[in-house]
């Protein structure tokens, strides 16, 4: 059977079959994209003030003063109900990604500390390459966990102002611009390490495809040389449910470990060869059929990104006015409509944008779990059709 005469969508419109069978796999998402969600919609509502002005009824409670929670809890009187939602969740932002970052940091820096007690045992029986990658993670990690650190740091005034509790603390409105700032710093490399993610995901989506055709052609040499790499190797695993060996790393190093491991890699290539042998049908239809779940979900990587950057621009207008003087930004941007507008305009399509992200990693993967499905039942198809 030819590796090319299937399309994953014959159509556009099958885009929506897919939607009634995603949601029927239950799968479950972190609570963290679920308050991110219940966050920054509350902020939206929050932002155009709906119901404050007689339109939009049904929000309007929400703009008017929560007294009889305010006087109970002793916070100011004139924080309205909807910031009373908005800032608990905020509140877990800071939580979340404090002990996320926290979790990151030691595990990056055991992992770090260990990998370089490794170096002289690993090295010496020629696995630089898996080391070198181990490194890299852990230095990719150890950056994220400072992100995220900063990003708590940020939640930490943003939720004492939805409290109108920043007032108390010397100076600061000073700090939260300075949480800001940092905050846009951290979503900048974060936004970098995320386009090198779309980009390994396209190159798997590329890779699995001359996997499929290389397993489907039964091609011995081809296929011992990519188990051999460690860029496709999880790829022909994956396709045939071996589980990967685990290296020992970054445990103690000692010598008889490495033993102990080349020893189980040897037996686990040898496994794998022989059943992407025994089943190479099935094996490139899963290549094929996983390669498309990639390409997919780096478009969607691919959207998230997008918004990120909007909202990248839009709350960068609180560092800008922050930092500038109105006049100085005027004579620079001849279209700047003015610091308040700007700050609420930016503001809000940060928020929209933010919205619109956890709303797109809750319904999307499994919509594109449905697209695989499907796709992998046409290839199946496809070979008893031409038995």
């Amino acid at each position: 059977m030819s590796m090319d005469i299937l399309n994953p969508l014959d159509s556009v419109f099958e885009v929506f079959d897919h939607f009634g069978a995603a949601f029927t796999t239950g799968e479950h998402h972190g609570v963290e994209t679920w308050v991110g969600l219940l966050r920054n919609g509350w902020c939206c509502i929050n932002d155009l003030g709906l119901g404050g002005d007689g339109t939009w009824v049904i929000f309007a409670f929400l703009n008017k003063p929560a007294t009889s929670i305010t006087s109970m809890l002793g916070l100011n009187s004139n924080i309205v109900l909807a910031r009373m939602f908005i800032g608990p969740l905020q509140a877990c932002a800071v939580v979340f990604n404090g002990i996320g970052g926290l979790d990151d940091l030691a595990s990056s820096v055991y992992t770090t500390i260990q990998l370089a007690k490794w170096r002289d045992v690993a090295e010496h029986n020629k696995f630089d390459a898996q080391l070198a990658a181990a490194r890299s993670g852990a230095h990719t990690t150890l950056v994220v966990s400072f992100c995220k650190l900063v990003i708590s740091f940020g939640f930490i005034w943003l939720t004492l102002s939805s409290f109108k509790l920043l007032e108390f603390v010397p100076g600061g409105s000073d700090l939260i611009q300075w949480g800001l700032f940092l905050m846009e710093i951290a979503l900048v490399i974060l936004l970098y390490i995320m386009t090198g993610g779309v980009m390994d995901r396209f190159a798997n989506y590329k890779k699995s495809k001359a996997l499929a055709q290389m397993v489907d052609a039964n091609d011995k040499p081809a296929i011992k040389a990519a188990i051999k790499d460690l860029k496709t190797v999880p790829l022909l695993a994956k396709s045939v449910e071996v589980a990967m060996v685990d290296a020992p790393w970054p445990g103690p190093a000692a010598d008889y470990l490495v033993q102990a491991y080349v020893a189980e890699t040897a037996k686990f290539e040898k496994n794998l060869a022989v059943k992407l042998t025994k089943n190479k049908e099935a094996a490139a239809d899963q290549l094929l059929a996983n390669g498309v779940n990639e390409y997919y979900t780096a478009l969607l990587d691919i959207v998230v990104i997008a918004l990120n950057v909007v909202a990248f621009f839009g709350y960068a207008m609180f560092p800008l006015t922050y930092f500038f003087e109105e006049e100085f930004i005027k004579a620079t941007l001849p279209f700047w409509p003015g610091n308040e507008l700007a700050e609420w305009s930016g503001n809000f399509a940060g928020d929209f944008m933010w919205t619109l992200e956890p709303i797109l990693v809750l319904t999307v993967p499994p919509v594109i779990a449905s697209i695989r499905e499907a796709y992998l039942g046409k290839l199946q198809a496809a070979r008893k059709k031409d038995e």
